[in-house]
């Protein structure tokens, strides 16, 4: 995964990838909900995994690229942070939800939720993606150099 991750070489189909792939995880939970025997949920929650792990290495390269290389410990550990602290919750309300309710229901549900989000996101990050093209494009153009951002981890160097 992190060998094609280097092919996407702009922020935007990172961020593009990143959400498609964690629409595939929200996907095989929908997936998951329906299966007839429990076998078959094992290559279903692999395929999440995988696009779970995908997820996360375009999340960590966009991370990478977008933050000065004096915050990226701070910004790192804010992220690590913040997904430690949902999956927590996660798991918290899981748990509750499960002395109400069975599992396929809850899964496929979150399945939804997620998908509900990820469309929710869909909007604001094609506005943002097609700003931020247009704003490395200036960022080029007045810096007089070649491609933007090239071997630099913001657009523009940090002191």
């Amino acid at each position: 995964m992190a060998r094609r991750a280097r092919r996407v070489t702009e922020e935007a189909g990172r961020v593009q990838a990143g959400l498609f792939l964690l629409g595939g995880c929200c996907r095989m939970g929908l997936v998951s909900g329906v299966v007839p025997v429990a076998l078959l949920l094992v290559p279903i929650w692999l395929i999440g995994g995988v696009c779970n792990g995908g997820n996360s290495v375009f999340n960590n390269l966009v991370l990478a690229r977008r933050v000065p290389e004096a915050a990226r410990g701070r910004a790192f550990a804010a992220m690590g942070a913040a997904v430690q602290g949902a999956a927590m919750v996660g798991y918290l309300i899981g748990g509750l939800l499960l002395e109400v309710s069975q599992s396929r229901p809850l899964i496929v549900g979150c399945g939804v939720a997620g998908l509900l989000v990820l469309l929710g996101f869909v909007r604001p990050v094609r506005r943002a993606t097609r700003t931020d093209r247009s704003g490395v494009a200036a960022i080029a153009g007045w810096a007089g150099a070649g491609p933007a951002g090239a071997g630099l981890a913001t657009s523009v160097p940090v002191r």
